[in-house]
This record gives structure tokens, C-alpha cells and sequence, in this order.
């Protein structure tokens, strides 16, 4: 898959990507509010391995697609994408961002042509994202391209001795061509 947007380019991880990924995917700041801890560079070259020639559409399997920065031709985050097993027309996400790149907006762009591939072209019904509560860069993330916060679930999950509560996000297809408008 390559997904081009003006800065950016979205595509299957690759074996050189592994210095970049390691970068960010080892970072606490960036693992903070995800559901896994810092990477070492034998965990990321096997995860690299595992998921770099997956395609998109399998029920219940998570693919990756790379944010490649083309100015700096550096990988600087990743998105994940699952189909649901229930109903593959219904896919969760989740995003990854180095922290050198937060706050340019490279994660909205990402996310963006994510969306358009996934309802444009593979027939997806529905998005949906589960953040942390304390995310509040995800969250303003997810209302700023007019997400709707559809549940809130308390102590769902326990992480580093405590119990966390987390938001649902979602999306539909209609709803975001809506707001293309």
C-alpha cells in the first residue's frame, strides 16, 4: 500500500525502517497512552518482520502503515488498521507519532488519507478509536476531524498498578463524507 499525501507518504514497514521505528516506538513519551511498552531493537525487527508484508482487509489482523516524512525520507510514526472480527467493515485504529513531530500536523494528514482510503476505496463502514482519557492530544485529534465520542468506559483497563478509564471514539462513512463538504 502507499497512500501519498502532500508531506507525507503511508506504506508497509520495511527492514530499514528499523533505526527510525526503534526511535520512536522505544520512547516512553510515545508509549505513554498505548497498549505497549518501549521496544527494544530485537522486539522492533521481529515486529517489523512480522507485519511488513501484511495486506490490509484480514478480519481480526492489524496492519501498520508507516508515516514516511518526504523531506526527510524518515519514518516518523505508524498507524495501525483492524478490521473487526465481527464485521470486517468496521476497523479500529491507532496511531504512533515521534515526538520530534508532534504538533505539525503530520498526524491529522496521516490520519486523514487513512480515512479516505479506508471509505473511499475499501468499502468501510465505520472507524473507531479507544483512547485514554488523559490523551488529550488524541482526543482534541479525533473532535478537531469531528469524531464523535460515543462511550466512556470506566477502570476498562489496568496499566502500571493502576486502573485506567478510556473514550470510544467512532465514524461513519457518511458522516465523514458529511464533513468533507
Amino acid at each position: 500500500m502507499n497512500l501519498p499525501t502532500s508531506r507525507l507518504i503511508l506504506r508497509n514497514l520495511k527492514d530499514d525502517d528499523l533505526p527510525d521505528f526503534l526511535e520512536y516506538r522505544s520512547d516512553p513519551e510515545v508509549c505513554e497512552f498505548q497498549g505497549y511498552e518501549p521496544m527494544t531493537e530485537a522486539q522492533a525487527e521481529k515486529y517489523i518482520e512480522n507485519v511488513k508484508d501484511r495486506k490490509f482487509g484480514e478480519a481480526g489482523k492489524w496492519v501498520q502503515l508507516g508515516i514516511e516524512l518526504k523531506s526527510e525520507n524518515k519514518l516518523i510514526g505508524d498507524i495501525g488498521l483492524k478490521p473487526e472480527v465481527s464485521d470486517a467493515r468496521i476497523v479500529e485504529f491507532g496511531i504512533s507519532l515521534s515526538t520530534r513531530y508532534q504538533g505539525n500536523g503530520y498526524a491529522a494528514e496521516a490520519l486523514t488519507e487513512a480515512f479516505n482510503f479506508l471509505f473511499d476505496e475499501a468499502g468501510i463502514h465505520r472507524i473507531v478509536g479507544v483512547v485514554d482519557v488523559e490523551n488529550s492530544s488524541v482526543i482534541r485529534l479525533l473532535e478537531k476531524l469531528k469524531f464523535r465520542r460515543e462511550a466512556a468506559f470506566a477502570e476498562s483497563f489496568w496499566d502500571d498498578g493502576v486502573w485506567r478509564d478510556e473514550y470510544l471514539y467512532a465514524m461513519l462513512e457518511k458522516d465523514w463524507k458529511a464533513n468533507l463538504k
